[in-house]
């Protein structure tokens, strides 16, 4: 028994895969022994589920959450299902959401997906703003500029920060203690100067 599943459109980071779109699987299922009995996924943060069963005359039925079947995927053996594929849609904007797929056989052997595995959506841009320790147009201190940034994937990396175009690197970052997907960093400006900044961002997932 085998079960493989792929998405559409990945952006890697570090190794995770994030999606800043809604993610459609196609997940293929084969059984060359005994044939295709009954397949069950589900998609965790999505609370979607649904079941794909096929009879003894190799008729292929749907129930629950919509999953799409690929006809041209099915593979057949006289009146066994030896193979399909079907597609799924991940569509639920969070992090570690979990897609399982069981398969049964004809001979009621039951196997788990060796690719069950969590996805992370991200479709919401950051939210950014920043203020000065003072609004004047002339001070004779220092002056800290405070970013603020609401985003779930944060990552201080992708933070560009320019003063008179020349990017600096905001390296004091902590976290919001009322709201985890708040970052919060400061920069100092001590130098005598008439400056002028720009301030963007983009996370995990490409989303800017």
């Amino acid at each position: 028994d085998r079960l493989r599943s792929r998405g559409l459109g990945d952006v890697y980071k570090r190794q995770i895969v994030f999606y800043n779109q809604d993610v459609p699987l196609i997940i293929t299922v084969e059984d060359s022994f005994s044939g295709i009995s009954e397949i069950e996924w589900s998609i965790a943060n999505d609370n979607k589920q649904g079941t794909i069963t096929v009879n003894e005359n190799g008729d292929i039925q749907t129930t629950g959450d919509e999953a799409i079947i690929i006809n041209e995927s099915i593979g057949k053996d006289s009146n066994l299902v030896t193979s399909l594929q079907f597609m799924v849609t991940v569509t639920s904007d969070t992090n570690e959401n979990l897609v399982s797929v069981n398969l049964t056989d004809n001979a009621k052997n039951k196997v788990e997906a060796a690719t069950t595995k969590s996805y992370n959506v991200d479709k919401t841009a950051p939210a950014i703003s920043s203020t000065l320790t003072s609004n004047a147009a002339y001070y004779n201190g220092d002056q800290v500029v405070t970013i603020t940034i609401d985003e779930r994937n944060f990552r201080s990396k992708d933070v560009h920060f320019t003063l008179n175009d020349d990017e600096v690197e905001v390296t004091s970052w902590e976290n919001d203690q009322n709201n985890a997907n708040v970052h919060i960093g400061k920069y100092t400006i001590s130098k005598d100067g008439v400056y002028s900044c720009l301030l963007y961002t983009s996370d995990a997932a490409d989303d800017k």
